[in-house]
């Protein structure tokens, strides 16, 4: 018994430094904060811009469950896609899409996949 309640001090000691210790602040808005503004300023270009009208974004960012996630491998879902996908030609024919891959400036990786598209 003597044990257990020592152990049960020693827990209550780590949690109420781990409280007392401030966590480093990321100050860069998340990715999906600034996927929402981007897609804000699109629907509102649409009319200037048909094209925008083709911009979708995909699901990679969303967590799922295992048992989802399974599911949606299956059919088809990559890893290192793009977050955001414009398939429409440029203005002079030249690319035939764009391709946008958000990431935090600091706690994001890109994956090889990414750095190759």
């Amino acid at each position: 018994m003597k044990a257990t309640a020592s152990k049960c001090q020693q827990m209550k000691a780590i949690e109420s430094k781990r409280q007392q210790t401030p966590a480093k602040a990321n100050k860069t808005p998340p990715e999906a904060w600034e996927q929402e503004k981007l897609f804000a300023w699109i629907r509102g270009n649409e009319e200037r811009y048909p094209q925008l009208k083709l911009t979708y974004a995909t699901l990679n960012g969303v967590r799922l469950s295992p048992q989802l996630a399974v599911k949606m491998h299956r059919q088809g879902n990559r890893r290192g896609v793009p977050d955001i996908v414009l398939p429409a030609r440029s203005g002079n024919g030249e690319y035939s899409g764009l391709y946008l891959e958000l990431k935090r400036l600091r706690g994001g990786r890109i994956e090889s996949v990414n750095k190759i598209v």
